[in-house]
């Protein structure tokens, strides 16, 4: 039950993803800064099409070796309820986020309107402390394999 959960949020990610990123891009100017100092002054910029290509490709290639790994997996495994699996569809969860954040992060960071760095800082950290939170969650998990179930 909750591996299905996890995985219609995950779909539902991959799903905002899209249209996260070409809203995104359609705001961009010609440059846009992608690393940045504590101050807010852009250290390395791109094109928006460099952007928009690489943000895609990597989203991509990362689906694709999730994909890859669950497919040998399940031959393996049939059964997706293990906590492993559960665990891996919530870092999958996790990563989506952590695109969505960087995307929109990225965007605010490079937009017409003038924000203070300090009001959009939250968001560059909150996808890394979601996928530290999701990994730290990870000994619970195997704990939780190793626990026989009761029967009653």
């Amino acid at each position: 039950m909750f591996y299905r959960v996890l995985k219609s949020f995950t779909t539902l990610t991959i799903i905002l993803y899209v249209p996260v990123l070409l809203l995104v891009y359609a705001f961009l100017g010609e440059k846009c800064g992608i690393i940045f100092t504590e101050s807010g002054e852009a250290l390395f910029l791109i094109t928006k099409n460099e952007f928009f290509y690489y943000f895609l490709f990597s989203f991509f290639l990362f689906h694709v070796i999730i994909y890859l790994y669950k497919k040998s997996s399940v031959t393996k495994n049939k059964d997706n309820s293990k906590p492993i699996f559960i665990w891996l569809q919530g870092m999958v969860l996790a990563i989506n986020i952590f695109f969505i954040l960087m995307t929109v992060f990225i965007g605010f960071a490079n937009n017409a309107i003038d924000y203070t760095f300090e009001s959009i800082k939250f968001i560059g950290y909150a996808g890394p402390a979601f996928i530290m939170i999701w990994l730290i969650a990870f000994p619970v998990f195997l704990l939780k394999k190793k626990t026989p179930e009761i029967q009653g």
